[in-house]
């Protein structure tokens, strides 16, 4: 017996086996187990017990041969070889090497042997699938079935079914069965759906009294076109005529339907039905208004067809012809005329009628007008003849929805565009005569003045005015200038006038203001030694920008500073005014190194932050000048070049003592000498 017994089986009927085993000692084995299905995996699982120490071993017989040697463990999983009773055996030992054994059945139950049949059928037919499936022992308990091979048995139920797969074709449908013991199989076979075949037939339709002629045409996906059958006269009997053409005469104008039947060698058939028009011959009558020479004569048809469609051909007597359905016709003289219209159906039956016209002579309609611009009288000049006739009225009609009865009216449009004016003038015969002409009334152009930029600026500043020109337009400005666009740079009023080809004309007015630039002045220009602050100004605007910002405590005030300025320099102020309008002024800062230096004669270096060193203002600015102290009797206690006022009172590293002290500064730049006393005070607090 294979020892593995692997492969799991999806629906199984469980059910529990105990049974009290053999106990040797203080243990005794015992086990449960699953019944399952053939091929699904049995669950094996000790129940055994012991009294004294513990299980520590579960030996198994699988293929009952007496030894425990198949598997281990206290749960174990196998598939066994087939449906049936099985005898499995389990030993168990304890840590005291006590050892009990017990051998119990295990139920496999069988699987159904799935199976079914399907008759072949014709497209529309409903399929019937019949379940043979079989199991023993047990019977089956249920039958779901897969018709669109989607692998879900739940589109029916039964042992026989029925089932329309709508199309043609070969399908793939599948059973599932369970026994009454929950064991599950399933089986898919081919169904075989057989195609309709596709049928036609042509035909002309014919007069009244012609023989019909049908030809037939059909296919199939599969198998053959076998039959042809023809019902004529419209009682589903299909034995008139056989075969793919046939002849028939129906008596009587009207619609009559046929039907074709085709039938294929698998037994599947179909019918196609067109309606068949005997045609009648057309009634044709006519009837005309309007007998007047020159004016159109308007011809009435009144012709009707039981079926289809008429094609007419009108002679007017004069040589000329018309194949449309109501045609109107001048006649260019006076006289009688024979008319005749030939009406043909779409079957081609032909009839005809025939009437006779006398045509009048009558007046020409024909005026002149004048083209104008929006707001002034057009006048219409009246040149009409009588030809013969005598004329009795006239109407105009403006096309503004206003007319007149007057022989040579006037007319003001009331807005600009092109006008259809109508004149119809009447004989005493009755006899008409219309003459059209389209009447222009121009527009007047529509200028827009408009601004590149602001209209209010600054002095030195300019804006470009401009007026878009059409085609035959031109410009003239206020101020003489023909261009389409001018440039302002003063204030005022500007108009511009626009001409167009016809010479009408229109203008527009824009306004400009240029403000004046604020008066900035500024203070004056200033020497001032090296190291020393300069006090500046400036008037006459709202807002200012001073630059350079060097040297500047504060570059957007009226009053700035420069601090210690090292070097001349020249500043200029941007004054700006509530309208943004700026104007500048220049200052010029000279800076003169004339070794001007200010001491103090007194100073605290107790390290109390606050006057701690010996301070010469400006000296730190002048690298060829050199600083020595000396004491009372003459001895020198400091010396420095380029003197950073940073000496706190040391020599040698020592503080001296309270006294005064006498110092001399010496630049190589300049021939001054500064001395002075410096006294030294330490406070004690």
């Amino acid at each position: 017996m294979n020892k593995s017994y692997v492969k799991a089986i999806g629906m199984g009927l469980l059910s529990i086996l105990s049974v009290k085993g053999f106990a040797g000692g203080d243990v005794t084995a015992s086990f449960t187990s699953t019944t399952v299905c053939e091929g699904s995996t049995t669950i094996v699982t000790s129940t055994s017990t012991t009294t004294s120490g513990n299980i520590v071993s579960w030996n198994w017989d699988l293929d009952n041969d007496g030894s425990f040697d198949d598997a281990s463990g206290s749960v174990i999983n196998g598939i066994l070889p087939s449906s049936g009773t099985f005898p499995v055996g389990l030993e168990v030992t304890t840590n005291l090497s006590e050892t009990a054994t017990v051998y119990l059945n295990v139920v496999v139950n069988p699987l159904p042997n799935a199976a079914f049949t399907a008759n072949d059928v014709c497209k529309g037919e409903p399929t019937t699938l019949t379940s043979t499936s079989t199991v023993s022992p047990g019977s089956i308990a249920s039958w779901n079935w897969d018709f669109d091979n989607n692998g879900f048995f739940n589109d029916g139920s039964g042992q026989t079914v029925a089932h329309d797969f709508q199309n043609s074709g070969t399908y793939t449908a599948g059973l599932q069965v369970v026994s009454n013991l929950g064991c599950v199989s399933q089986v898919y076979n081919t169904v075989t759906v057989n195609p309709l075949p596709n049928a036609t037939f042509t035909f002309e339709n014919v007069c009244i009294g012609d023989i019909t002629h049908f030809t037939a045409s059909a296919n199939v996906t599969s198998g053959t076109v076998t039959g042809y059958t023809w019902d004529f006269n419209n009682d589903n009997i299909f034995g008139d005529e056989t075969g793919e053409e046939a002849d028939f005469e129906f008596l009587s104008a009207g619609f009559y339907p046929v039907t074709l039947r085709v039938t294929t060698d698998q037994g599947c058939s179909s019918e196609t039905t067109d309606f068949v028009t005997i045609a009648p011959l057309p009634v044709i009558i006519f009837n005309f208004t309007g007998e007047c020479e020159g004016a159109p004569v308007q011809f009435l048809n009144q012709s009707s067809n039981q079926v289809g469609s008429i094609d007419y051909l009108w002679s007017f007597g004069d040589t000329q012809f018309s194949s449309i359905v109501n045609p109107s016709h001048v006649y260019a003289s006076e006289g009688t005329y024979t008319i005749n219209l030939t009406g043909t159906s779409s079957y081609g039956c032909v009839n005809s009628a025939t009437q006779s016209i006398t045509i009048n002579p009558g007046p020409s309609a024909s005026f002149t007008y004048n083209e104008v611009c929006t707001g002034f009288i057009t006048d219409f000049v009246n040149t009409s003849t009588s030809g013969g006739s005598v004329i009795e009225g006239y109407l105009w009609t403006y096309g503004d929805n206003d007319a007149s009865v007057a022989q040579s009216p006037s007319h003001q449009y009331g807005w600009a565009g092109t006008y259809p004016v109508t004149l119809v003038v009447s004989s005493t015969e009755g006899c008409r005569d219309t003459a059209t002409a389209n009447v222009n009334v121009w527009a007047l152009p529509t200028p827009h003045i408009a601004a590149a930029g602001p209209l209010a600026f600054c002095d030195g500043g300019s804006v470009d005015l401009s007026v878009d020109l059409e085609d035959g337009q031109s410009a003239i400005w206020s101020n003489a200038q023909t261009t389409a666009t001018i440039t302002v740079t003063v204030t005022g009023q500007y108009i511009v006038n626009v001409f167009d080809e016809h010479g009408c004309q229109q203008k527009d007015t824009i306004d400009v203001l240029v403000w004046a630039l604020p008066n900035v002045t500024a203070s004056n220009d200033t020497l001032v030694s090296l190291g020393y602050n300069v006090p500046l100004w400036a008037a006459g605007a709202t807002f200012y920008n001073w630059s350079p910002e060097t040297y500047l405590d504060n570059a957007n005030v009226y009053d700035p500073t420069s601090v210690s300025p090292l070097e001349t320099i020249t500043y200029t102020v941007t004054g700006t005014d509530d309208n943004g309008c700026v104007n500048t002024a220049d200052v010029i800062v000279t800076v003169n190194a004339d070794y001007t230096f200010e001491t103090v004669n007194l100073f605290t270096p107790n390290g109390d932050g606050f006057n701690d060193f010996w301070k010469i203002k400006n000296v730190n600015l002048y690298s060829d000048c050199v600083v020595k102290v000396f004491n009372r009797w003459g001895i020198e206690v400091y010396s420095s070049t380029a003197y950073q006022n940073d000496w706190d009172g040391t020599y040698k590293g020592e503080k001296l003592p309270e006294a005064t002290y006498y110092y001399v500064v010496t630049c190589s730049g300049t021939e001054k000498e500064y001395d002075g006393a410096i006294s030294i005070l330490r406070n004690k607090n």
